[in-house]
C-alpha cells in the first residue's frame, strides 16, 4: 500500500516545482522591468548631460593616480585633441600655459587625494582660449561601502603588497569655454584703467562715498590735498573738509 503515499509525494513535489517555476518567472519579469526602467533612466540622464553647455572629463582614482577616461568630442575640441583621446591630469596640465599650470597642478592633486573641489580659470598653451575648470568628486570619502558615516578617519595604512592606499574618490572636471567673457573682462579693465588715468590727471580733488558716508574712492589730487597716497587715504578715510 505504498503507492498512495508515493503518488501523494509525487503530486506534492510537482506542486512545489510549479510554485517555484511561477515564483522564478515572476522574479525574472520583475528584473526585466527593472532593467528596462534603469536603461530608460540612464538614457534620460545621458540626454540631460549632453544638453549641458559644459564639457565633462571623468577621472577614476586607482592606486593614488587619477586615470583619464576617453575624452568626449566637446572636451577634445576645447583642448585641441582628437576625439576619444585618453585624457589624464598630465595631459591636461601639458595643454595649458605655465601660470595656469602652477594653479591647476596643486588643485588636481587635492582633488585626487582628498576630493577637494576647485574652480579655476586657465589659458591654453597653444591658443588664446580661456577655460574655466570646475573639479568635483563624484564619491563620498566620509561614507563607507555600506553608505554609513565613518566614525573615524579612514585607514590609509599599507595594503597587502606593502604600498599605501591614498587614492581619492572618482572625480569629474567640467570644462567651460569662457574666452569671450575673459576678453570682455579684459576690455572692461582696460577702460576702467583709462578712466582712472584721466581722473588722476585732473587738478581738482574728486572723491566718492557710500551710503554711510565712508570714503570709497578718490583721485590723485585728493591724495595730494590730504598729504597722503590714494591707497592710504582710502584706508584711513582721510577727510578733505576741515583740513587747513
Amino acid at each position: 500500500m505504498l503507492w498512495p503515499v508515493l503518488a501523494l509525494a509525487a503530486l506534492a513535489g510537482l506542486g512545489l516545482c510549479l510554485w517555484l517555476l511561477v515564483q522564478t518567472r515572476g522574479r525574472l519579469q520583475a528584473s526585466e522591468q527593472l532593467n528596462q526602467t534603469s536603461e530608460k533612466e540612464v538614457s534620460a540622464l545621458k540626454a540631460q548631460l549632453s544638453a549641458l553647455p559644459w564639457a565633462r572629463l571623468l577621472l577614476s582614482a586607482q592606486g593614488g593616480a587619477a586615470v583619464g577616461q576617453p575624452a568626449s568630442a566637446a572636451v577634445a575640441e576645447l583642448l585641441g585633441l582628437e576625439a576619444q583621446s585618453q585624457v589624464d591630469p598630465a595631459l591636461l596640465l601639458a595643454r595649458i600655459d605655465d601660470p595656469s599650470r602652477s594653479k591647476l597642478e596643486p588643485a588636481l592633486h587635492a582633488l585626487e587625494r582628498q576630493g577637494t573641489p576647485f574652480d579655476l580659470k586657465v589659458r591654453l598653451r597653444d591658443a588664446a582660449r580661456v577655460l574655466r575648470l570646475h573639479g568635483r568628486p563624484t564619491g563620498d570619502r566620509d561614507n563607507d561601502d555600506d553608505g554609513n558615516k565613518d566614525a573615524g578617519p579612514k585607514d590609509d595604512g599599507p595594503k597587502d603588497d606593502g604600498s599605501k592606499d591614498d587614492s581619492g574618490p572618482p572625480a569629474v572636471i567640467w570644462l567651460e569655454d569662457v574666452t569671450e567673457a575673459a576678453r570682455d573682462e579684459g576690455t572692461l579693465k582696460a577702460r576702467i584703467k583709462q578712466m582712472r588715468a584721466v581722473l588722476d590727471c585732473l587738478p581738482l580733488p574728486l572723491w566718492h562715498r557710500d551710503a554711510t558716508g565712508a570714503l570709497i574712492d578718490c583721485n590723485h589730487a585728493y591724495g595730494v590735498a590730504v598729504d597722503s597716497e590714494v591707497a592710504k587715504a582710502l584706508e584711513d578715510g582721510a577727510e578733505l573738509l576741515g583740513k587747513a
